[in-house]
C-alpha cells in the first residue's frame, strides 16, 4: 500500500472527529449568540440555532436529541471549566487570604471571558426548562460544596 493511502486512511477518522467537534461547538456558540441577542433559550428552535451556526438542521441531531440536551451541555461545560480553574487556583502556595483573593480574581476573569455562558445560566436558573433549572441548581450546589 502506498504511504499516501496509509496516511489518508489514518487521518480520516481524526479529521471526522475534529469536524464533528467543530460542528458541536458551532451549535453551542450559535445558541449562546442568540441568547446574547435577547432570545430566551427555551424559546429557541432547532432551525434557528442551526441557521445561526451555518449547518443543516439534521446536523443538530448528530450531537443533541433536543434543545434541553444542548442546554445541559452548556451547563456542564461551564461548571467543569470553572471548577477546574478554581481547583488550580487553590493549588498555589499562597497564604489563606491571598488564596481567597486569587480565587475570586480567577472567578471574575472567568465571568468576564465567558459572559455569554453566564447570561445563559442566570436567565435559565429562574425560568425556562425545569431540566435546566435542576442542572444549574446541581452545578451551583456542587460548586459551593
Amino acid at each position: 500500500m502506498p504511504i499516501s493511502s496509509r496516511t489518508k486512511s489514518t487521518d480520516e477518522p481524526q479529521a471526522r472527529t475534529r469536524n464533528k467537534e467543530q460542528t458541536r461547538q458551532k451549535l453551542i456558540q450559535a445558541a449562546l449568540a442568540l441568547v446574547e441577542q435577547g432570545s430566551s433559550f427555551t424559546a429557541l428552535g432547532i432551525r434557528e440555532i442551526t441557521r445561526e451556526a451555518g449547518v443543516v438542521p439534521t446536523a443538530f441531531y448528530r450531537h443533541f436529541r433536543n434543545t434541553d440536551e444542548l442546554g445541559l451541555a452548556l451547563v456542564e461545560e461551564g461548571g467543569v471549566t470553572l471548577r477546574r480553574l478554581l481547583r488550580e487556583a487553590r493549588q498555589t502556595s499562597l497564604p489563606g487570604e491571598d488564596m481567597i483573593r486569587h480565587s475570586v480574581n480567577v472567578f471574575v476573569q472567568y465571568l468576564k471571558q465567558h459572559h455569554r455562558e453566564w447570561r445563559f445560566v442566570t436567565t435559565e436558573r429562574s425560568g425556562g426548562s425545569k431540566i435546566l433549572r435542576l442542572a444549574i441548581r446541581n452545578e451551583v450546589t456542587h460548586f459551593t460544596n
